[in-house]
């Protein structure tokens, strides 16, 4: 619906009010449904996300599910600048359009931004934790793609601020992105299929 990135991200600044030239991460955390990992996609993750990109606007978009369940996360979350966003009906093609990044780990989150073509960075849950492993175990479309996008663990991450906001890793992110899209979707063929002809080509129709 949107014709380009700039129209989603002005009403992405609208809607939560943003008024800088800040860039703009949207962080969109799946739901772990298993009891003793609950939550643990945002809280092994969150001071790491806010203190590597402490000059961006992050807006955070908690499963319904998950927020269902939160207990106070609130706080904690609003205490280390995140935006949240509680919307019922959110637009998800505006809030991943309009962005400058998307982080995220598991689910349709990943197969949104790579069809949308957006930078997306995703962050694991530890080796050995059950959801993990099941998802590597299983035949989605969005873990075999998961090899090709760039991805930290919580043990091993190393903060990259002066990396991440370079414009040259956004665009590395990018063309990942492009890449795995063009693969998956075809966009390339598409593309050929619905491109306009020639000018030679139209002059010759019309004259023969």
């Amino acid at each position: 619906r949107f014709n380009k990135d700039e129209e989603a991200r002005k009403k992405l600044m609208s809607q939560f009010n943003l008024h800088g030239a800040r860039k703009i991460a949207v962080w969109i955390p799946t739901n772990i449904k298993i009891k003793e990992e609950f939550m643990q996609n945002i809280l092994l993750w969150n001071k790491n996300v806010a203190d590597t990109f402490l000059d961006w606007d992050i807006i955070i978009r908690p499963h319904p599910k998950t927020w269902n369940g939160a207990n106070g996360v609130s706080k904690v979350l609003n205490d280390l600048g995140f935006i949240i966003d509680k919307k019922p009906d959110q637009d998800f093609e505006m809030l991943i359009k309009g962005a400058d990044l998307i982080i995220a780990d598991y689910g349709d989150p990943v197969l949104s931004s790579i069809f949308l073509q957006k930078p997306v960075m995703l962050l694991n849950l530890p080796k050995g934790s059950t959801y993990r492993t099941g998802q590597e175990n299983s035949k989605a479309i969005d873990i075999s793609v998961r090899q090709k996008i760039i991805n930290f663990d919580p043990n091993s991450y190393v903060s990259i601020r002066s990396q991440i906001q370079s414009e040259e890793y956004l665009t590395e992110l990018s063309n990942i992105s492009k890449t795995i899209a063009n693969d998956i979707f075809g966009f390339e063929e598409q593309r050929k299929k619905l491109a306009w002809p020639s000018l030679s080509t139209v002059i010759n129709d019309l004259v023969s």
